[in-house]
């Protein structure tokens, strides 16, 4: 399908039709399904685990001996490469770069006080990038690539340290058992002791959040915690919390979002009874649930990704309606600002997607040869369209006949539009849409 019969079907033949009002809230739903299952795990209770640009989900696994850890890969499709990383040294909780979006993970060995970041890449070895005079137990990146460290000891103790180039190791707050380091879009920096989670800012460490007991008698324990990926919640950042039920020696597991403002609870993201929960999200809108299978902790585990629902009122949802031969897209913003909406033919595989530094994976890459800008209110190509901004109602209604010579035909389409609440703070990627012509 060429551009040009692209850009009659769905921008010529936009008609400019009655607006539905925005509701007064918008929450994320989801979707879940399973990646990967039976995957071998050396310690049920060790795992920690990031992934990357592609999907991919690198897990590190404790040891099996003394001092020494895995990783284990497993594809999108569930293919697994045990042992990707072997024999290195001890293995701290890994993280993801914003800047290429590839998987990073410390290694340190017994007795000595300092620790090799490497970049984990499937079809390349572990390549060593960097030396930092701390022990780390965790890392992450803030948006300008700087390196946090969660070290259990170091120049002014156990705690957070930020790595700038070669200069001295920035101490940002005490934390006895930094379990794990999340930065927030903002570039605010949060960890977590198991309990409780920290704002780290002039040198102490702040109480953000603790998780509650849902049911009486249990124990509620921060299990991981990872930025928000989700374009529709905004910036914030995800808590896996497994809740520990005495009783019958079992857990409950559920992930809440994390705003700067609060706590939104994100539904039922993979909650359930008798199931132990480590997260980590991708460069889209993913994130990755790592699970025990059945009330007993085992030797086996599944992964699980979820992946976000376009829900009305939430910003840069991208739903469609179709009745005879008229296709309508609702594209839900802040009133007044421009969006681009664009499509392309999907032949049962979409190509590469477009990785933003800072920011992740646009699905449909607008520099594609096979990407049609259906309506460009950002001017991007050419002249902006006065239909291509979000009106009063607070959501662009946009309907569209389809040539009945078009039947059938699959095309994907997705929304970007401005927004300084983005997760980046920069702009909106909507969910990708994907439907038949009618």
């Amino acid at each position: 399908m060429s551009k040009t019969v692209s850009c009659i079907l769905f921008h010529l033949m936009i008609v400019v039709g009655a607006t539905r009002g925005q509701p007064i809230s918008g929450g994320v739903t989801f979707g879940v399904s399973q990646v990967g299952s039976a995957i071998p795990v050396s310690s049920a209770l060790g795992t920690r685990m990031a992934v990357d640009r592609d999907g991919n989900a690198f897990i590190v696994q404790d040891a099996l001996g003394p001092g020494m850890g895995t990783v284990l890969l497993v594809y999108p499709d569930g293919t697994q490469i045990a042992s990707f990383v072997a024999g290195l040294g001890i293995l701290g909780q890994p993280s993801t770069h914003p800047g290429d979006g590839r998987v990073n993970v410390a290694v340190w060995l017994p007795g000595l006080q300092q620790s090799t970041i490497y970049r984990l890449q499937p079809g390349s070895p572990a390549l060593p990038v960097r030396t930092v005079p701390l022990i780390a137990q965790a890392i992450a990146f803030d948006g300008q690539g700087a390196l946090l460290v969660g070290a259990a000891g170091g120049p002014q103790g156990a705690g957070v340290y930020k790595c700038v180039g070669l200069n001295p190791p920035l101490f940002l707050g005490a934390l006895a058992n930094c379990r794990d380091i999340a930065v927030r879009a903002d570039d605010q920096v949060f960890a977590s002791d198991g309990t409780t989670l920290y704002l780290i800012a002039g040198g102490v460490a702040t109480p953000h959040w603790t998780p509650q007991n849902s049911l009486p008698g249990t124990v509620p324990t921060i299990v991981s915690l990872t930025r928000a990926p989700w374009n529709q919640t905004g910036i914030g950042l995800v808590a896996a919390v497994n809740e520990y039920i005495p009783a019958c020696f079992c857990v409950f597991a559920y992930a809440v979002h994390l705003d700067p403002n609060g706590v939104s609870n994100m539904g039922a993201a993979l909650t359930s009874p008798d199931v132990n929960v480590a997260i980590a999200a991708d460069c889209a809108r993913g994130l990755y649930f790592l699970t025990d299978n059945g009330p007993v902790a085992s030797m086996v585990r599944s992964l699980w990704r979820t992946e976000e629902v376009a829900t009305g009122g939430a910003p840069a949802s991208l739903q469609s309606t179709t009745v005879g031969q008229v296709i309508t897209a609702t594209i839900d913003g802040q009133v007044g600002v421009p969006f681009l909406l664009g499509f392309m033919p999907n032949f049962g595989q979409l190509p590469p997607g477009f990785y933003a530094a800072g920011y992740g994976l646009v699905e449909l890459n607008p520099w594609d040869a096979m990407y049609a800008p259906a309506v460009d209110g950002l001017g991007l190509f050419g002249a902006p369209s006065p239909f291509g901004v979000i009106p009063f109602s607070g959501t662009a209604v946009l309907p569209a006949t389809i040539p009945s010579g078009l039947t059938g035909l699959m095309v994907s389409l997705q929304v970007v539009m401005p927004g300084l609440n983005a997760p980046n703070g920069l702009y909106y990627v909507s969910n990708t849409l994907t439907i038949a012509l009618p």
